[in-house]
């Protein structure tokens, strides 16, 4: 039980969103903070280590078995009604960034949606918050530390399996939909905003207000405005303890200086191949071509060679 949970912790994101009402708005909080939370964010940003499932029918603990699939890594079960979230751990992360693969990207969608039909979970799940396995709220069954990769997955499914798209399928429905979707949203905005607004919380407050309302007009059912002071109440706050000019100031020269390291890297690295490549007999016009460097840049690197 104890792998799997450091399984889990390790693999969060480092300030993951959380939540213990949703009506409250969401908050972003250190790992070291997770289990005080109901609800957590449990994949990055950008990657996907777990598939998630929001079983939301009663008696959900137990599907998995009637319906032949492997068992979840995690269940985290609504002691009220039954209800369940399911977690299934991959082996490797499937990247959702520019320049990663389509192919790793099309097939973990083919098989999340596939095992969404199967479990009878919920299609509009957004997948961004779940309830919390290390929080004591829920009954959580820890069942196995495997990690699955899709293939395995994918040899309980039929991936060739054609519905008809149900109807509004870009609709996210549900309080939690709606309350992840604007915070998202608006956390993105406030980013710049903050900064162009020369960190004054109140205008910031002001102007998360507009845009709440414009991302508000969107939904079908709109949230309230409880909902969306809430939030916007802890973001502001959020934003007025990180940030700061003396703190953005720290961030740019903390970044510059990873900057300069790996450009000094990769110096070194063209200056090591360069020796190499002097030493096999190959002429400067050769190396020249090869490394994409000009005749000056080839004196100096050769100059600050050992020797």
């Amino acid at each position: 039980m104890q792998q799997i949970k450091r399984l889990l912790i390790d693999n969060l994101p480092d300030f993951p969103y959380a939540c213990n009402s949703f009506s409250s708005g969401l908050k972003i909080i250190g790992k070291k903070q997770v289990r005080r939370y109901k609800n957590i964010q449990f994949n990055k940003k950008f990657s996907k280590k777990w598939l998630v499932f929001d079983l939301d029918y009663q008696n959900a603990s137990c599907t998995w078995l009637d319906v032949n699939l492997p068992a979840p890594n995690i269940i985290v079960a609504n002691r009220e009604n039954g209800h369940a979230h399911y977690y299934y751990c991959l082996k490797k992360e499937v990247y959702f960034q520019k320049n990663t693969s389509i192919k790793a990207q099309s097939y973990y969608i083919a098989v999340k949606n596939s095992m969404t039909r199967v479990l009878n979970a919920d299609p509009f799940y957004v997948g961004l918050m779940a309830h919390n396995p290390l929080n004591k709220h829920w009954k959580t069954f820890f069942i196995t530390n495997q990690e699955y990769t899709l293939e395995e997955l994918s040899c309980h499914l039929d991936l060739n399996y054609k519905e008809r798209e149900p109807k509004n399928v870009g609709f996210i429905s549900g309080s939690e939909g709606r309350n992840c979707k604007m915070f998202v949203s608006l956390f993105d905005f406030a980013k710049n905003e903050f900064r162009r607004l020369k960190y004054n919380a109140n205008r910031l407050y002001d102007s998360l207000y507009d845009k709440a309302n414009e991302i508000n007009r969107s939904f079908r059912f709109q949230l309230s405005y409880k909902e969306i002071n809430g939030m916007l109440k802890n973001m502001v706050l959020w934003f007025s303890n990180h940030f700061s000019p003396e703190r953005f100031s720290e961030i740019q020269r903390a970044r510059n200086k990873k900057s300069q390291a790996v450009r000094h890297k990769k110096m070194i690295e063209k200056i090591n191949l360069l020796i190499s490549l002097i030493k096999q007999n190959f002429s400067m016009n050769e190396i020249l071509k090869i490394l994409k460097i000009s005749r000056i840049t080839y004196f100096r690197y050769k100059k600050l060679a050992p020797p």
